[in-house]
């Protein structure tokens, strides 16, 4: 006679199942962690002037900055009065090539446009922020291209 199991079917199934579970997550866990998942979710642009670019991480180092679309009106104070805010635009950028494209136009003050992919799910190393800028253009030049 074989070896037979003393355990129940349906532990044997729950045990499998439990297995595979903490297997996907771990394997999830790696590729995220290693920047082996990069999943798009959307592309598009945006217009504004650059507020802020830094290099940020501890691990991996990455461009992350604000692009100031404009403002909105808030709420209204105490007072009676209309405040007004800034509508913010936070990204991160791969490229060290746009990033310097990005650091010209910040000390520049000008408006410009951006484009960028939107990520579902990305690995640490891409930023911190679910938006990618892939390239920048000077907004004024936009206008008198023909």
């Amino acid at each position: 006679m074989g070896y037979r199991s003393r355990m129940p079917l349906d532990q044997k199934i729950g045990l499998g199942a439990t297995l595979f579970i903490i297997g996907s997550m771990l394997l999830c866990l790696v590729l995220k962690c290693t920047g082996g998942v990069n999943w798009e979710f959307s592309d598009g642009s945006r217009s504004g002037v650059i507020q802020k670019l830094s290099k940020k991480g501890i691990f991996w180092k990455t461009w992350e900055g604000e692009l100031n679309l404009g403002y909105t009106e808030g709420s209204t104070d105490s007072n009676g009065h209309q405040t007004i805010r800034p509508a913010m635009f936070y990204f991160s950028v791969s490229s060290n090539e746009v990033a310097e494209k990005l650091k010209k136009a910040e000390i520049a003050g000008k408006r410009v446009t951006v484009d960028y992919k939107q990520y579902w799910l990305r690995g640490y190393d891409k930023g911190g922020t679910a938006y990618d800028v892939t390239n920048v253009v000077d907004a004024s030049s936009l206008l008198t291209e023909k």
